[in-house]
């Protein structure tokens, strides 16, 4: 029962037991939390450009993440879990299980929706997962 979290331990849960690529893209999300922590520039970057083409985001009932900051923060890190999901199972297969995932839906629509620009942005400012 317990919700995915990624601090201060990596925390997965059994909510997807019986779906591998959302348990696999659940726990890449998770991991990446950790990546965001250890590149802050590059996040404060995407943050702030994220804030001007975005500036009214949904509360978390309505697809959003648990506040603002967090709501910004999860458009990266879900970015980041989409482009390195499709990665290792291929981009049908990451739209697909991206498209079933909450909560954040709002966030996941947005992404896929504007796929293109996120894209940039992740190499523009330099989240880039190695």
């Amino acid at each position: 029962m317990a919700i995915a979290h990624s601090h201060p331990i990596l925390t997965l849960n059994s909510r997807d037991l019986a779906d591998d690529n959302a348990a696999l893209s659940t726990y890449l999300h998770e991991q990446l939390h950790w990546f965001a922590v250890q590149h802050p520039i590059e996040i404060a970057n995407a943050d702030a450009e994220l804030r001007q083409r975005y500036p009214a985001v949904p509360s978390f009932e309505a697809g959003g993440a648990r506040n603002l900051d967090s709501t910004y923060l999860h458009l990266i890190v879900c970015a980041l879990e989409y482009q390195n999901l499709a990665e290792v199972i291929g981009g049908q297969d990451a739209t697909r299980t991206i498209q079933s995932m909450t909560p954040y839906d709002w966030i996941y629509r947005t992404i896929l929706a504007d796929w293109a620009y996120f894209e940039d942005l992740l190499s523009r400012t330099g989240l880039i997962v190695p």
